[in-house]
């Protein structure tokens, strides 16, 4: 029930589960992570996922959207150091592309 408790509380813990359990075929722990154990956490998951679901809608309560399922707009403000904007306004005007595409393309690394 505490699990239950804390994951209504933060529901960055809720949505992880409920991605986790949408994304069984994907890779969601480091290499380090044996699959014997990786599959254990998903079933574990699975079973907590449930109970939740379970007594939130018991208590009518409105279940979150799984992360993967939003729909972004392609805008992302972020607060950066001065130094590392101007940085990265150099770089972007030395390669001759804009800083919105040299950002990008590094946060998607």
């Amino acid at each position: 029930m505490k699990l239950i408790q804390v994951c209504k509380k933060k529901p960055g813990i809720m949505q992880l589960m409920i991605l986790a359990e949408e994304s069984e075929n994907q890779t969601l722990f480091p290499s380090s992570v044996s699959p014997h154990l990786s599959k254990k956490i998903l079933v574990n998951f699975r079973e907590v996922v449930a109970d939740v679901v379970k007594d939130m809608t018991a208590n009518k309560e409105t279940l979150p959207e799984a992360i993967a399922n939003k729909q972004y707009n392609g805008r992302l403000t972020v607060r950066i150091p001065t130094d590392v904007h101007r940085n990265l306004a150099i770089k972007a005007a030395e390669s001759g592309i804009d800083l919105n595409r040299l950002t990008g393309s590094k946060l998607s690394r």
